[in-house]
This record gives C-alpha cells, structure tokens and sequence, in this order.
C-alpha cells in the first residue's frame, strides 16, 4: 500500500486533430514472392473499398512512432473503422486463406493485437469470476485475522485461491479495468490485496516473463502486507493518519518479509520483492532508501500495481474513477519513481483489453471503444452509439469517459 502520494497534479495531454474523411485510391495488384505459395496477389486498396479478411502486408502509420496497425493483421470491420478514424487513405493487402489467417492472427504477439484476447469469454463466466473473487477476498481475510492471532502464513492456502483466480481472470482479462468497483469500503484492505496481486500478474504477463515466475509476482504482491498483521489493528479502518501512524505503517515491509522469510516454495525474488515493494526508483521510498538498480523488478511490478489500484480507488477518500480517467494521473505520479517500462506494461493491459468496451462521456453519449493509440492511451477512439459515428477524444480535448460497462 501506499500513503504518501501527492493528490493533486496538472494534466498535459497533447490533443491532435484527426478528420475523418472518405478516400479515393484506386486498387493496384502488384506481386512479389512468397516462401510458401511462390506468388502472392498484393494490392493497393483504397480504406472505404477495403474488405474484411484481407492480410495488411506493411505496418500501418499514422502521426505516430508506433503503428495504428501492425503488419501481417488480418482486416475485420473493426480494423476499417480505425483506418477511417486516422484519415488512412489507401493499404497494401494479400489475400489468405482462412486457415492462413486464423495463423497469422494467432501468432502475433499480445501487444500487436488491435482487439482484445481471444481467451475473453461470455457474461456467464464474468459472473463466475466475481463470485471467486468475492470468495477470494473472503479467504484472505480468514487468513489475515489468523496471522494477527499469531498462526504462521499457510502458504499453500493463499496460492491455491489466488493463483486459480488469476487463470481465471486471464480469461476475463477486461476486468482489469473495473476490479475497484467490487471492493466495500470497510473491506478496502482485502480486496486491495487480491486486486493488485491479479494486476500484477497481468503486467508480469505482458511483460513476457514465465508462468512461474508470474506465479511468484502475483503471490509476492498479495503478500507484500501480510505484516500489517503484526502492526496496529487500528490502521486498517483509519481514514485519516497521524505522523506516528505513519512511523508505525513503515514498519510492514520488513514484518512481511519475517512472516514469509523460511517458506520454501516462495523464490528468493518474491521475498526480496516483498521486502523492496515500498522502494522507489529516485531513493525515497522504504525500508531502505534502495534506488533503481537495487530495487528486483518484481517489487516494481508490486509498486506499480500498488499506485494504479490506488488511483482508481483511493484509499481514504474512497473516490473511484475509470481507467481512463487515472492513465494520466498514473503517468503523473509514477515519473521519476516507478520504473517507466513497468508502467507503460500496465497501460498497455488498459488499453488492450479496453477495446470493444461501451463507455459513456462526459457529455452523456454512449458509444464502444474501438482503438486506442498508445501515445495517448486515455484519450481512445469511439464509435458513437446510434449514429454509428467514429471520433477520437483527442479531438474532443473537452470530453471525458465518465463511465465503462462490459
């Protein structure tokens, strides 16, 4: 958890303008070699004549460093209406067959898909997963008030319910974005727990490390304050803390660290990340002053999930706010003392698993996210709701996501 976090900040977003306009490239077949078929047919096709199955054969760029859309994406109708939205006017595109470009889709990597994971699944398994998580938050706190009694971590207890929730939520990866709105107030440390403990096994994920190692960082995090059970009972259900609060609260990391310092199946790397998770880049944070060098990445996964779950849900004033609405406050607070890669993983979850979902702005209209730029993460595009029109929130600088449904 973290207490000393500045509340107010000043938001610089750089809005571009984007005109959406009709094009009028005309097709060109070209060919060139293919490994495989020996020819393969490439055109050059004008947006508003593109059809869905098609391959794009380049990256797609926009005023952007990275691509609107990367190369070897197969067209779907989502795919045209970002085009449309970034003024793309004409595509070099094969085609495939439909087995090829099952394939071709599938072996992209997370971060080059434009919509979200295949592994998402219906509304059925969205209730099944909250009604674990709710069981999940339950179970640590039955084991949270046994280490207050002075009984030893069950290690095996806390890995079996966390980490069969976390498959589960991999499966119902948008609800990345809307974990604070199950959380009670009175309850507010539990489920911080299990929140940011499925967090940071998102971000371990995208960040490619392996199944085990995602293991040890999601068991690392919801045990990073298991030693606030040794501190003050009190704490947990003060709203507002004094300066020997505060003195006491820096005491958790290295109880933590006690509580789990002889269980054998949790790596040396999750210890040291429980020890190190109050650490910062720039040497202010905790216990010991460490700077980034000194400071395991898996304790800056910790820090980071720590910080976002904080901003969307804040710890005293209780305030919620979107995902979107905390990407620039996130960027904000985390320079300079959380690890900048680290950070933009976690964006980079937000805006992947964002895709498709339906928001309302700020201005009372509906629509559904269909791309978001990761220059500007939290200004998306979306498509309006009834008149079917696309904008970007970056050439609406006035308007905001005020809320996002699944």
């Amino acid at each position: 958890m973290l207490i000393y976090r500045q509340e107010k900040y000043n938001k610089c977003e750089d809005f571009g303008k984007i005109n959406i306009q009709r094009n009028y490239i005309l097709s060109i077949a070209v060919h060139k070699p293919d490994d495989e078929q020996g020819m393969v047919s490439i055109m050059k096709v004008k947006v508003d004549t593109l059809t869905e199955g098609v391959r794009l054969v380049n990256d797609v760029m926009g005023k952007t460093t990275e691509p609107i859309v990367p190369r070897n994406t197969i067209v779907t109708k989502k795919i045209i209406e970002v085009l449309q939205a970034f003024s793309i006017e004409e595509v070099d595109v094969e085609q495939v067959s439909p087995v090829d470009s099952y394939r071709k889709e599938d072996s992209l990597k997370p971060s080059e898909r434009i919509s979200p994971d295949s592994e998402i699944e219906s509304p059925r398994m969205e209730n099944e997963f909250l009604n674990d998580y709710n069981e999940a938050v339950k179970l640590f706190k039955k084991e949270f008030k046994k280490w207050q009694a002075g009984i030893n971590v069950e290690i095996y207890t806390i890995r079996n319910s966390i980490i069969e929730l976390f498959e589960q939520f991999s499966k119902n990866a948008q609800q990345l974005l809307f974990l604070h709105n199950y959380g009670k107030k009175e309850e507010y440390f539990f489920h911080h727990a299990v929140a940011t403990a499925l967090i940071s096994g998102a971000v371990a994920r995208n960040m490619h490390l392996r199944k085990s190692e995602i293991n040890q960082v999601i068991l690392a995090t919801i045990l990073s304050n298991c030693g606030m059970a040794k501190l003050d009972p009190k704490l947990l259900s003060k709203e507002k803390w004094t300066d020997v609060d505060k003195k006491e609260y820096l005491k958790h990391p290295g109880m933590s660290y006690k509580m789990v310092e002889h269980i054998p199946s949790l790596s040396t790397a999750a210890k040291l990340a429980i020890l190190q998770h109050e650490e910062r880049e720039d040497g202010t944070g905790f216990p010991f002053g460490e700077q980034s060098k000194k400071i395991h990445p898996f304790a800056k996964i910790i820090a980071c999930s720590d910080l976002y779950y904080q901003i969307v849900w804040n710890p005293f004033s209780f305030e919620k706010k979107t995902s979107f609405a905390a990407i620039d406050q996130l960027e904000y607070e985390s320079f300079g003392k959380y690890d900048i890669h680290t950070v933009k993983a976690l964006i980079e979850c937000i805006a992947k698993y964002a895709i498709e979902l339906d928001v309302q702005l700020s201005n009372g209209i509906t629509g559904k996210i269909v791309y978001v730029d990761s220059n500007h993460p939290s200004r998306p595009v979306i498509k309006l709701e009834g008149s079917g029109q696309i904008i970007s929130l970056m050439d609406h600088p006035e308007t905001t996501i005020k809320a996002v449904f699944m």
